[in-house]
């Protein structure tokens, strides 16, 4: 009888393990939220209103317009869903006008945990969502949170600030470099 239990509480544990194991295969891509962040540089940013209405959806489908080049799967060694809905109602929740500024900004650990806990309960997996500090034109970097988190609880796995340089022609690849540039450099650290 004690065997029987032993090897029904070993088992549960083996198959919980496998299942941990196996959602770390997996994760789910939540997108840019630009709910918090600032454009840096009133020259750089002429037109708040329409990088809220039209840039925030573009920069947030490269992964699907452009997937050779912005390709998760290969820059985190991961099976790759995508759910980009939830971000897409933050940012379309910005306030443009108070978008821009010209001095810099830094977004708290306590916004950062705010924000990601707003993810939870969306799936029951392993999330990453990038939360896009700011784009500054002044100093030409892209500053971003790279957060894995669990899906249920909300909880942050794996947080970290990056930096990519901007460059191209027009507003939309000129930030899509940074972008690019930071999946990359987080690609390379990523501890998962």
């Amino acid at each position: 009888m004690k065997t029987r239990i032993i090897l029904i509480v070993a088992l549960c544990f083996s198959q919980n393990a496998f299942t941990q194991k196996a959602s770390f295969n997996r994760i789910t891509w939540y997108g840019l939220d630009f709910s918090m962040s600032k454009m840096i540089g009133s020259e750089g940013f002429t037109n708040p209103e329409d990088i809220r209405r039209r840039f925030f959806d573009s920069w947030n489908n490269l992964v699907f317009t452009e997937r050779d080049k912005y390709d998760l799967s290969k820059f985190y060694n991961k099976a790759i869903l995508e759910n980009i809905k939830h971000s897409k109602l933050r940012n379309d929740k910005v306030d443009y006008n108070l978008m821009v500024q010209n001095t810099s900004f830094e977004l708290s650990n306590e916004k950062i945990h705010e924000i990601v806990k707003d993810y939870s309960g969306e799936g029951d997996g392993m999330g990453l969502v990038y939360i896009v500090e700011s784009f500054d034109k002044i100093q030409k970097n892209a500053s971003i949170w790279v957060v894995l988190f669990d899906e249920k609880s909300g909880k942050e796995i794996y947080t970290q600030k990056f930096q990519g340089e901007p460059g191209g022609a027009g507003l939309r690849n000129y930030w899509a470099s940074a972008i690019l540039e930071v999946m990359k450099k987080s690609g390379r650290k990523f501890p998962y």
